[in-house]
């Protein structure tokens, strides 16, 4: 395999480094980290420790007494977690210890490099982190530049005290140590260098862009004619390279915390299950299959896929799939051309790649393709191209596009390749637009060129490198990716702000500001922009006063407080049901904020204690959402009418809160919830009784006229007198979603898609 790297980390952990012993540590940890991020199997690592008590290296084995107190962390391989936290724990030596000699270190590194990397192709190198305050044999040194260049190693010594070698008191220790790093690194001729601590330490603090092996996306032909139906054609071999693609973060894997053993790691189980009833019906409340008589399957070729027809559904056998695929051949086929002007850009909604010449006769068709581009070139125009991947793979119509890179010095053109969107991909959207006379004034137009003018990046901006992709990195990725280093050292470390380099990304720059200031001002008043306020409403809370009253009718402070005292709930809220004496002492818990949710006990006391709770979002939305859970679940655990008291009184409190607070709408859509789980078909099953006990405490739809809640307003006296039909079935209860979901959940196949899916299908974008 190409492109394999093997690197060996020097650290002196001398007494000498004590002073910035931790950024020397923070310096090869940063790069190791990396390695370990990429989790590349090629790039290995070697870690060798200068000036320790114990020695433990190769060389000292064969040659006792030489090679002293040089110690090997571990042999070159692949670098994990364990590695960096025995590195975290790394400290310099005791005073007595004596230094090591770190050209001996060097040494050693080369031997570890020789005995693994032998005479196969790998791109070698050598990081030194030391200091020059200790005495170093250079009577060698002719001989390791030799074995380093032998080797082709690059070598690269990083100075603690480098700095010191500019100034004119510098000591003789560092300044020939110095000297003699510097003749050792040009003498090997393997491109070393030599930097100070602390320009390590900024190159490892810089974002750099991961390293992607070039893996050629497609290997062929490109057709100037068509291959399948004429012998007279132009084929020129051609390598496509992935050029842009969308940034994902990583994937995270399911781990469970109460495995003892060494690997936590949770898979999915998956149940298939089938109603041999065909009658069964769906539970709309719970999802699951009521009075079915139900069968397990457990081997999953027996299930096959079923596509949705309107309310049918179609099924289609996987044989019939595998006959009845579409075959194709492997190909890129030029088939048009169209003008350059033509071409609308929101046609490019996929990745781009670039096409190169292939290494079939590579220099012939090298030339071929660059003739081929500059001819579009030079005439402005596009190739329309039939692309499929691979034989029996999905044709694609794509768009070759040249691009002038005469800035280079070996390439003067290159196409790139975009798939082209079909018709179905496109979402014309058509926007209303209303005229106005000062929109085609022609001042307004040449304020509005020069604000376009002045807000060009290239011409505002000093430099080149403000915002473009070469220099613009993902920040929300470099946090992830930060936040996993950080818990991977220490699991209690918070997870980092976004740093300083990447806040020019949220920000507007000050220098645009000022360039675009007076424009866009002088378009303010000329068009009379102003500032739209939002006339919704804002964030509810529980019995909130209304403001816009009469003063004659609000509450006095005095009276708020008196009454808040008074009541044992908070607000003069007073609940539609007395609250039992044994729930006195909760309802004082609840006043502290100790209820967080409504719970199946004292189910209404937790809802008004959860209203009453200061806050400074929503309150009553949540409340409800809660209380209608807890509904749900009392229906779902129903034994005969065990639970139907409980819904009554949840219901009625429900209800209350639902007219006061103009909430109607969530009420209504539990009450047609319930009517589906009432089962109105079957007079006899216990589940009407429950229907009868609505209808008696009048526990019907809320009306527009009882409620002011805006998105309640369909909701008529007539609509909430057709509710109670038990023979016509409400306009607005969605029985087919509940019974699709249902179904959905029950019959998903890994490699089919949900039916519920379906209509989804216009919003989705296609992944490939």
């Amino acid at each position: 395999m190409a492109n394999k790297k093997a690197t060996v980390f020097i650290l002196n952990v001398s007494n000498s480094m004590s002073k910035d012993f931790g950024t020397a540590l923070s310096v090869m940890t940063e790069f190791i980290e990396d390695k370990v991020m990429s989790g590349r199997k090629t790039d290995m690592v070697s870690v060798l420790l200068a000036g320790t008590l114990e020695t433990n290296n190769v060389l000292n084995d064969t040659t006792p007494g030489q090679y002293e107190r040089i110690t090997s962390m571990c042999p070159i391989s692949q670098p994990n977690l364990d590695l960096l936290r025995r590195i975290q724990n790394i400290s310099t030596s005791s005073e007595e210890t004596p230094p090591a000699d770190v050209l001996d270190a060097v040494i050693v590194a080369t031997q570890v490099i020789r005995d693994h990397c032998k005479h196969l192709k790998y791109e070698k190198r050598i990081i030194l982190i030391t200091d020059n305050h200790n005495r170093v044999d250079w009577l060698d040194l002719e001989d390791v530049a030799g074995i380093l260049r032998e080797l082709n190693t690059r070598l690269t010594v990083i100075g603690s005290d480098f700095d010191l070698v500019l100034q004119h008191d510098c000591p003789d220790d560092i300044a020939e140590n110095y000297k003699n790093w510097k003749r050792l690194i040009e003498e090997s001729g393997t491109r070393g260098e030599t930097m100070t601590l602390e320009e390590a330490y900024v190159i490892t603090q810089e974002d750099v862009a991961k390293e992607v092996r070039p893996m050629p996306a497609f290997r062929g032909y490109l057709y100037l004619g068509d291959p399948h139906k004429s012998e007279h054609v132009l084929g020129i071999p051609v390598f496509m390279f992935l050029r842009t693609k969308t940034l994902s973060l990583p994937t995270g894997h399911k781990y469970s915390i109460h495995s003892s053993g060494p690997s936590h790691k949770v898979g999915p189980d998956v149940m298939y299950k089938v109603a041999n009833n065909a009658n069964a019906k769906v539970d709309p409340l719970s999802f699951s299959l009521h009075d079915a008589d139900e069968k397990i399957i457990a081997d999953k070729s027996r299930l096959e896929q079923a596509f949705r027809f309107g309310k049918t559904v179609i099924l289609i056998s996987r044989d019939e799939v595998v006959s009845n695929k579409f075959t194709s051949k492997k190909e890129l086929t030029v088939i048009g051309f169209i003008d350059k002007k033509d071409f609308k850009r929101h046609y490019l909604h996929s990745n781009a790649y670039i096409l190169t010449a292939g290494n079939t006769h590579p220099i012939e068709a090298a030339k071929g393709l660059a003739a081929f581009a500059k001819a579009l070139y030079d005439e402005q125009s596009c190739a329309i191209v039939r692309y499929v991947q691979k034989d029996d793979g999905r044709p694609r119509i794509g768009i070759l596009e040249p691009e002038d890179i005469q800035g280079e010095h070996d390439v003067e053109y290159l196409l790139q390749y975009f798939d082209l969107p079909f018709t179905e991909d496109i979402r014309a959207y058509k926007l209303k637009s209303s005229p106005d006379e000062k929109v085609s004034d022609p001042k307004c137009i040449q304020l509005m060129d020069d604000l376009v003018d002045t807000m060009d990046l290239k011409r505002t901006m000093e430099g080149n490198d403000y915002l473009t992709p070469e220099y613009s990195f993902n920040p929300i990725f470099w946090r992830f990716q930060r936040a996993i280093k950080d818990r991977a050292l220490n699991p209690d470390a918070p997870i980092p702000d976004i740093k300083d380099s990447f806040q020019c990304q949220f920000q507007i720059h000050n220098s645009f500001k000022e360039t675009a200031g007076d424009y866009s001002e002088r378009l303010v008043s000329l068009l009379n922009v102003r500032k739209v306020i939002d006339k919704g409403r804002g964030k509810r809370k529980y019995n909130d006063m209304d403001d816009t009253a009469e003063p004659e009718t609000r509450m006095h402070i005095d009276d708020l407080i008196g009454n808040a005292k008074l009541s044992q709930y908070g607000p003069v809220y007073t609940p539609a049901t007395p609250v039992d004496t044994h729930s006195s002492s909760k309802a004082k818990l609840h006043n502290d904020g100790t209820v967080t949710a409504v719970g199946l006990i004292t189910p209404v006391e937790d809802f008004y204690a959860l209203l009453n709770q200061p806050s400074d979002f929503d309150k009553v939305d949540s409340a409800m959402e809660s209380m209608c859970k807890v509904i749900d679940t009392y229906l779902a655990q129903m034994f005969k009418n065990e639970n139907f008291a409980q819904v009554i009184n949840c219901l009625r409190a429900l209800r209350g809160v639902a007219i006061e607070e103009e909430a109607a709408l969530n009420y209504n859509k539990q009450m047609r919830k319930i009517k589906q789980w009432c089962d109105l078909s079957n007079k006899s099953s216990n589940r009407y009784e429950l229907w009868e006990l609505l209808k008696k405490e009048e526990l019907g739809l809320v009306t527009n006229e009882e409620s002011e809640d805006i998105e309640n307003v369909k909701t008529t006296k007539e609509v909430a007198d057709k509710f109670w039909n038990t023979d016509e079935e409400d306009e607005y209860v969605l029985v087919e979603k509940v019974s699709n979901a249902q179904i959905n959940n029950h019959n998903e196949d890994k490699g089919g898609f949900r039916m519920s899916d379906i209509d989804d299908l216009d919003d989705d974008d296609d992944d490939n």
